[in-house]
């Protein structure tokens, strides 16, 4: 596999898992978005061990990238965890809404953040 055909799976399971879990929330099922995220990302990891082809280089692997993109990792799926907890608790405390919604939108602004950083510095460093 290319990376440019692993570029476009990895598209549309992200785009299948964000209908799966818009729609589990609408319907409040908060149990279905935490099994898709945790098999598209099993799927996803199946394709990057497929790919031939260069998809980074030896700068992507310093010991303080890695770091940072486990630390990313981890705060996204806990936060995301805590997120679909308190949305499902609402019917017994409304203000769980918000620190759910709180979440989310940490979550979003902390994974932009860090594309955009890392997309700067990429560019900065050739």
């Amino acid at each position: 596999m290319t990376v440019k055909n692993f570029k476009i799976i990895k598209i549309l399971i992200i785009v299948l898992i964000a209908v799966l879990a818009s729609q589990s929330v609408i319907h409040r099922n908060f149990i279905v978005p935490i099994m898709g995220i945790a098999l598209g990302s099993a799927v996803l990891f199946y394709f990057r061990r497929r790919v031939k082809g260069v998809m980074a280089d030896e700068r992507d692997y310093k010991i303080g990238g890695r770091a940072a993109i486990l630390t990313i990792q981890i705060y996204s799926w806990v936060s995301v965890v805590i997120m679909f907890f308190l949305y499902s608790r609402v019917d017994s405390n409304p203000s769980f809404e918000f620190a759910a919604s709180l979440l989310a939108f940490l979550v979003c602004f902390s994974l932009i953040l860090y594309s955009i950083l890392f997309k700067y510095f990429n560019k900065h460093e050739k």
